[in-house]
This record gives C-alpha cells, sequence and structure tokens, in this order.
C-alpha cells in the first residue's frame, strides 16, 4: 500500500526549498547548482565533525 502521494504538493516544495536555502525565485539551473553545493558542504561538514580535519594535518 502506498502512504503518500507520488508528487509532493506545492507548499511541500516550497517549503523544503526554503529550508534548504534555495531561492525559489532563482532559474531551476541555479536553483540545482545551490541545492548540490549545499548537499555538499553539509556533508563535509559532517565529515568533519565526525573524522575532525585528519586531511588537512596529514598534508
Amino acid at each position: 500500500m502506498r502512504v503518500g502521494d507520488a508528487h509532493p504538493t506545492t507548499s511541500e516544495i516550497s517549503d523544503a526549498l526554503e529550508l534548504a536555502s534555495i531561492d525559489a525565485a532563482a532559474s531551476h539551473l541555479r536553483q540545482g547548482e545551490r541545492l548540490i553545493r549545499n548537499v555538499g558542504r553539509a556533508v563535509w561538514c559532517i565529515g568533519s565533525l565526525l573524522f575532525g580535519d585528519q586531511g588537512k594535518s596529514e598534508g
């Protein structure tokens, strides 16, 4: 059984864009670019918290 719809509602998309710090007025290309950058930064920050700055100190 399906729990939810296959496509989120417009309000859910707007809320998600706001939560991800994405400018809804920007072009779809810029929104995608910003989303990729934000996800990459989040992954880097999580890695830094888990493993410290090992890469910088081993240089």
